[in-house]
């Protein structure tokens, strides 16, 4: 990627990096790695060809609240400029999301908030857990509902984090999580699993996660606890971002507006 074809804009200071640094300290040294690695963001086309048997229209506005049917699948509008928006909830300063640190811990769960307004808080409480607030609308650019992911953590102990999330999506609703996952982005409030492009049309999008467990091996994964989230908004299709495990679906897949995903960090720390 050309760097000086791409803005890089982050949240949580409002501000483009430049991308050359000095490294007089540990503390610039780990700062100058995070430009480094925005320097190798793969950006794609993979995820723009078309599935089989759907077909698209050309972009229209939707307006935010409203809904349309989910029968209509709607191609990208035409970006002018390239921007890419990242979210985190990890504990480095540069990346840190709203509202501060989200602490030591891992990630025990992910709730929804879905409205027709932008009035979603910061925060929830539910079961005794606080649950944060990623400010990304998942269905940014799309129309549709306001929604947004929460995330909530915890130590390592009877209670397992998770140490796996996936996307899926169909044209038809899902009604059931893959074999030894669990349902995520349940709504508060209604308490279904929610459709990330809900009011959007495009297809039905869900998430679902897997947890740390001491026979991991038997799942075919690293067993490895997710310490971070992070969100990306994107004019340009994505495959990949360093150091984080890509889950690689458009959370807006077939509604038009910003290429949305979902990436985790996972901590080294293996629970038997």
């Amino acid at each position: 990627m050309k760097t000086n074809k791409k803005i890089m804009v982050f949240l949580l200071i409002c501000v483009s990096f430049n991308f050359s640094c000095r490294k007089d300290s540990e503390a610039e040294d780990r700062y100058c790695n995070k430009l480094e690695d925005l320097n190798s963001i793969d950006f794609t086309n993979s995820f723009i060809q078309k599935e089989e048997k759907v077909e698209y229209v050309p972009f229209f506005d939707v307006e935010k609240g409203d809904s349309i049917s989910k029968e209509i699948f709607r191609d990208k509008p035409f970006f002018g400029n390239d921007v890419t928006i990242l979210y985190s909830t990890e504990t480095d300063s540069i990346f840190r999301g709203e509202g501060g640190s989200s602490g030591p811990g891992y990630i025990f769960n992910l709730k929804t908030s879905v409205r027709t307004d932008n009035t979603a808080p910061i925060f929830f409480v539910e079961d005794g857990r606080y649950y944060f607030k990623i400010p990304i609308d998942l269905n940014e650019g799309a129309g549709g509902k306001w929604i947004y992911l929460y995330y909530t953590k915890q130590a390592l102990n009877s209670e397992l984090p998770l140490s796996m999330i996936q996307a899926i999506y169909s044209k038809y609703p899902i009604l059931s999580s893959s074999p030894n996952f669990e349902k995520l982005g349940i709504s508060f409030g209604s308490g279904g699993w929610t459709d990330l492009n809900e009011g959007a049309g495009g297809y039905y999008v869900y998430i679902e996660g897997i947890r740390t467990e001491q026979n991991y091996h038997n799942f075919g994964y690293n067993g490895y606890p997710i310490q971070d989230i992070l969100i990306i908004s994107s004019t340009s299709p994505m495959s990949s971002y360093p150091n984080w495990t890509f889950v690689p679906v458009d959370l807006n897949i077939g509604a038009g507006g910003k290429y949305i995903y979902l990436c985790y960090y996972q901590s080294k720390i293996i629970f038997k």
